[in-house]
């Protein structure tokens, strides 16, 4: 069902059947009778602009999604740690600056949406939600990651990077991450596939150390344009990953072994200070590159003989 109205009337309550709710209009605020939708599987209440959600959230016990992108909320009630069935949150484009610690209580949860928020830190207990598959924080205010990370061995896709937007982007975001490194608990993160810490100015890529140690076949490793001066000068060998952007950043020399790093289907260096990258690579032996421009390499088929 879907509303549009400008005020929700409190007898929303008599819905008490239903069963995915999708909320539209210039809201204010959400009435607490909201928490009497016991059977509510799925709510939907993006680019309404309220500042926080009714603690009776916590009551719809059944709740498996919740989409409360691009409100204004500015922070969360304790009661969100109640809704133990949760496997879905966006709450991505909103001001909140800090999460409940009842948050470790949504152990449920598959795909956690916390991007372009002004988070300045993540609690310890993030490490709880053993179910996560997906964690955004993208454009926040971070510049530490706890080490509890590691715990979530289950999480395939983590975003850190700072998006790019221009001036006249509706969705600029007022704050922008500034991480310096990653704990090295990553090593436990087995079911990791894709990573990104791009636009972290201050990155010192020493984590790029333990990923090369993975089992694990990454899909994509982004370290674009965060100041990099060094890389690992061994382990390219064993490195598994299909897309890995090393590009916008102060490399002035890559290590030889990088060029016989093949495990790969786009490699892109370009916008560094490395002068001989052209040279080396044209000369490989054991790559088959069937095309690169200004750095970006791709890789296709088997080792040339």
């Amino acid at each position: 069902m879907v509303f549009t109205d400008t005020i929700l009337s409190k007898n929303i309550k008599k819905l008490s059947k239903l069963e995915k709710l999708e909320l539209r209009g210039k809201l204010k605020e959400l009435p607490n009778e909201i928490g009497e939708l016991k059977n509510l599987i799925a709510l939907d209440i993006s680019y309404i602009k309220i500042t926080t959600l009714p603690n009776t959230i916590g009551k719809i016990k059944n709740l498996k999604s919740l989409d409360a992108h691009s409100c204004k909320l500015t922070r969360l009630p304790e009661s969100i740690g109640d809704l133990g069935k949760l496997e879905y949150l966006d709450l991505g484009y909103n001001k909140i600056e800090k999460l409940t610690k009842s948050f470790q209580k949504l152990t449920r949860l598959k795909e956690l949406k916390l991007n372009n928020n002004n988070l300045k830190e993540l609690p310890t207990e993030i490490g709880n939600l053993s179910s996560l598959e997906l964690l955004e924080l993208a454009n926040n205010n971070l510049t530490a990651i706890p080490v509890s990370i590691g715990n979530l061995v289950k999480l395939k896709t983590l975003y850190l990077q700072n998006s790019y937007y221009t001036d006249l982007d509706d969705f600029k975001s007022d704050f922008s991450n500034n991480i310096h490194t990653f704990p090295f608990t990553i090593r436990n993160m087995t079911g990791l596939e894709s990573i990104s810490f791009a636009h972290n100015k201050e990155f010192d890529c020493e984590i790029l150390k333990e990923l090369m140690n993975m089992p694990q076949k990454f899909e994509r490793i982004d370290f674009s344009n965060c100041n990099i001066t060094n890389l690992p000068k061994t382990g390219w060998t064993n490195f598994k990953t299909k897309r890995l952007d090393l590009s916008k950043n102060k490399i002035e020399s890559f290590p030889l072994e990088i060029y016989q790093f093949d495990d790969f289907n786009e490699l892109d260096l370009k916008n560094n200070g490395d002068k001989s990258l052209h040279y080396f690579f044209h000369n490989a032996t054991e790559l088959k590159v069937v095309g690169y421009l200004n750095g970006l390499f791709y890789f296709e088929g088997n080792k040339t003989k």
